[in-house]
Formats: C-alpha cells, structure tokens, sequence
C-alpha cells in the first residue's frame, strides 16, 4: 500500500506515521458516509498540498478507492454536496438545473463509471464557465503533483459530533 499512495521513500517511521493517519481517517470517514453522512470534496483546495486543478480529482479517486463511493457518489460531492455548504448559494449552484449557475466540462469518457478519466486533462475537450467556452487549462505538472502526501489529519482533526 505504500507504493501506491508514493511514501516509500520516507524514512519508516514518517511513513508508518502517514499511514496511520490514511487508515484512521479512511475508517472514520467510512462509518460517517456508512450512517448516512453527506461527503464533500474540495474543502482543502488551495493549498500548497492540495493545489487547484490537481486536487480535484484526487480527492475523488480516493473516496472511490479507500471509502466505497460509486465514481458519480464521488462527482455528486464534488458538486451538489460541495454547494450545500455554501448558504449563499446552494440554491444556485451544484446541479444541472434550469435557473442555476452553471460550469460544464465535455469529457471524452464516462467519468461516472471512471472517476479516473477526470485525472487526465487530455480528456477534457471544452470548459465552459459563465456561458462562454473558455480553455485555459493547462495540463497537469506530473513533477509538481503532490501524489500520496495529502495530510489526512485535517479532516479529522476536529470532532464536529458525537455518534
């Protein structure tokens, strides 16, 4: 599993450290979506860690992987659950609904079956923000991808209920 997350190179002890703190949050976040809990995604973004446009779709592929979400359970925290939190604007934004703001990617693939097909940017074939069809984009740094070292304690650090 160490390989997999990209910690093999750190010294035992950090990693055995990482490691802990992936398997604590995997569980805790397991039974909170298990008992019906609503997931976000994205909360983290911005952050040297967790940079735009590289973390999105990280995020999700974990919650596939390690918590069980379908890939679409994992595209609807992304965007429905994700607007929720926002009181200002849960009315507006997250779902393709006529009224609502609404940002699309056309994607050459079917990302609610393979939440994967998001990590590549050589999928996405148009952006369209406010309306108009933008491409910005940049393809994603592989050298500048923080692969496995996300810092799992900032989601489970704080107690926001009791079971």
């Amino acid at each position: 599993e160490a390989d997999d997350v990209g910690i093999s190179d750190l010294p035992p002890g950090v990693r055995r450290h990482i490691e802990e703190e992936r398997d604590s949050a995997i569980r805790i976040l397991s039974k909170f979506h298990q008992s019906g809990g609503t997931l976000i995604c994205g909360s983290e973004t911005g952050f040297s860690m967790t940079p735009y446009g590289e973390w999105h779709t990280r995020e999700m592929g974990l919650f596939v992987k390690h918590l069980g979400l379908s890939p679409m359970e994992a595209i609807l925290c992304m965007t429905r659950n994700s607007a929720f939190t926002l009181p200002n604007y849960r009315d507006k934004i997250g779902t393709l609904t006529p009224g609502k703001y609404a940002d699309l990617l056309v994607v050459d693939g079917a990302p609610h079956k393979d939440i994967e097909t998001l990590h590549d940017s050589s999928n996405i074939k148009v952006i369209m923000q406010g309306g108009e069809t933008i491409t910005p984009w940049r393809p994603i740094d592989k050298k500048r991808t923080r692969h496995g070292f996300e810092k799992v304690h900032l989601y489970t650090r704080k107690t926001l209920t009791r079971m």
